[in-house]
């Protein structure tokens, strides 16, 4: 291994139900150092104990009540990372520092599409102005109703050298 760092981000929406299909995807994959999921949909009765994958840590995760919500980044083992505290409900944070000893920050987002948008990215420049960092996630952002939105979420992260690798909805 070296400093390179493979991610896999999927919209889960619901692992209780989904942990199934989720195992069998990960059959075919080649073995990614870190999965981050949104939209878990987790409830205060759910323990993410349940919800463990073979050759990963217990899932770090962030719930919240309401639908649609729901963070968790499962790590796989030989990797040493700590838990961030980050104030916001909708981020969800760790470092991690590879076999050569390189420290990176993952942080998994999910955006509610009711929320205002300008309230993710105030809390991203947050996260992003402590150092370099990977961000995955879900901004709900229509780029076709929201273009004002759109290209100030752009401008954000090319200001801090970052792209967005975020799948497009049409």
């Amino acid at each position: 291994m070296n400093n390179t760092i493979d991610i896999l981000h999927l919209k889960i929406r619901s692992l209780k139900f989904r942990y199934d299909e989720l195992l069998i995807l990960l059959a075919f994959l080649e073995k990614k150092n870190l999965i981050a999921l949104t939209e878990t949909w987790f409830s205060e009765l759910d323990d993410p104990k349940h919800f463990t994958i073979a050759d990963y840590n217990e899932p770090y995760v962030k719930n919240r009540p309401k639908t649609g919500r729901g963070l968790a980044i499962y790590v796989a083992k030989g990797f040493e990372f700590k838990k961030l505290e980050v104030t916001s409900e909708d981020i969800i944070g760790i470092e991690i520092t590879t076999e050569r000893g390189a420290c990176k920050n993952l942080f998994c987002f999910y955006s509610p599409a009711d929320r205002k948008k300008e309230i993710l990215l105030d809390n991203i420049e947050y996260v992003l102005c402590s150092r370099a960092s990977i961000f995955v996630g879900n901004s709900n952002i229509d780029i076709i109703k929201d273009k004002t939105i759109t290209e100030q979420y752009k401008s954000f992260l090319v200001s801090f050298g970052s792209i967005s690798t975020q799948k497009l909805w049409f």
